[in-house]
């Protein structure tokens, strides 16, 4: 789940794909005795429902326009769906959980670590980590000599950031449900707070503090560690000075030849989304209100015999806009089932890990606002496969 970005192919599969197809095997292999008892649980038949819905609309949409039907939705979210089902098919006790989420988060410190090294001064390894996961934006700055901002190998920057933070939630679930307190998951927690941190964008960010917050606050444990930690975020943000200052100054700077310019308390931003979804995205989604255009409108951008006229940039700047363009009222309707369902494994849990996962939840939804979190290259696959494996064993336990 970390390498989604790297572009590298062994044949006709990707890295990811090959470590994906091997846990799917892996699964089957050392579980086939489960697989006639298997049930699929809430978060799994949400996400079918999501993949039946969106395959269904892009064939009403690509016959009503005359345009090719992409399915890139469905694809990504059929592999998702595929990810929940090998992860839930270990599980059955409480101890297997435990065990499923210490590999699960194993390895996020070296991913976090890699994207760090994108912010040193050595172009040599930020153009290694880019040739092995693409990012047109972040190569682009460092030919400008722009402060860098990490990608990792998720691909860009807001997929690493909510990737991190997603782990940082498996983290404090482990956390939770151990009976020892482990020194390397707080090690953990404060490197990837780090890899958040390099990726300067804001929505994740305050999204990884106010989780990891809350999680300290409501356990009552470690509110020390709570306050060491913030003095060392404060100090690691001190030699991340420049750049987070030349981020600040982007957002609230007279910057020439910006799109807009940020009004009080608004960034920049979020001042040039509202320009966008009124002049642009709006009028898009009121011309097909209910099935939207098709999941390629922005992948395929003007190439459409049938096109929206007013849309002019590359992206709705917004999860929710980008679902009603693509699927209109019906997808977000769908989403909004998804998201219920997700909703629903949460609180299934026990009191403390219920509140961080609802609060992680209701963040994510939040700053879906702004950035495509359901749909980016790194939020979902840790967020299902998390969520249902936590709804599997808890099911398993009232059973």
């Amino acid at each position: 789940m970390s390498t989604v970005g790297v572009t590298s192919r062994l044949g006709p599969l990707s890295i990811s794909e090959i470590f994906f197809s091997c846990a799917i095997l892996s699964s089957l292999l050392f579980n086939a005795r489960r697989i006639p008892t298997y049930r699929p649980g809430k978060v799994e038949l949400g996400i079918l429902f999501f993949v039946l819905t969106t395959l269904v609309l892009e064939l009403i949409n690509s016959l009503a326009l005359g345009h090719e039907p992409a399915f890139y939705l469905t694809y990504n979210w059929t592999i998702y769906l595929f990810a929940v089902f090998a992860a839930r098919l270990c599980l059955a006790s409480r101890g297997e959980l435990r065990s499923f989420l210490g590999g699960f988060v194993l390895l996020v410190p070296l991913a976090a670590v890699i994207a760090l090294m994108q912010l040193l001064d050595n172009p040599t390894i930020s153009r290694t980590i880019l040739e092995l996961a693409p990012n047109a934006g972040a190569m682009a700055r460092l030919e400008e000599g722009a402060p860098p901002r990490a990608s990792g190998l998720i691909g860009h920057w807001t997929g690493l950031g909510s990737y991190l933070v997603a782990m940082a939630v498996a983290v404090l679930a482990l956390t939770l449900m151990s009976a020892s307190r482990s020194n390397y998951r707080m090690i953990a927690l404060g490197v990837i707070g780090l890899g958040v941190l390099s990726t300067f964008t804001f929505s994740v960010i305050i999204t990884y503090i106010l989780v990891v917050a809350v999680y300290f606050i409501k356990t009552k444990r470690g509110l020390i560690l709570l306050l060491l930690s913030g003095i060392f975020g404060f100090v690691a943000s001190a030699f991340l000075a420049d750049s987070l200052a030349f981020r600040v100054f982007q957002q609230y700077g007279d910057n020439a030849g910006a799109f807009s310019s940020s009004s009080g308390l608004i960034p920049e931003t979020v001042m040039f989304r509202f320009s966008i979804w009124i002049n642009e995205t709006l009028p898009a989604v009121l011309e097909r209100p209910v099935t939207g255009w098709g999941q390629g409108v922005y992948i395929q951008f003007g190439q459409w015999t049938h096109f929206p006229e007013d849309l002019l940039w590359r992206s709705p700047e917004s999860q929710w806009f980008s679902v009603l363009m693509q699927g209109g009222l019906l997808l977000l309707v769908v989403i909004g089932y998804v998201i219920v369902q997700l909703w629903r494994a949460a609180s299934m849990q026990e009191s403390q890990l219920a509140v961080v996962l609802k609060t992680f939840l209701l963040l994510c939804v939040a700053t879906a606002f702004t950035v495509p979190q359901f749909t980016n290259a790194g939020l979902p696959a840790v967020l299902f496969v998390l969520f249902g494996a936590l709804e599997r064993v808890a099911r398993s336990r009232r059973s």
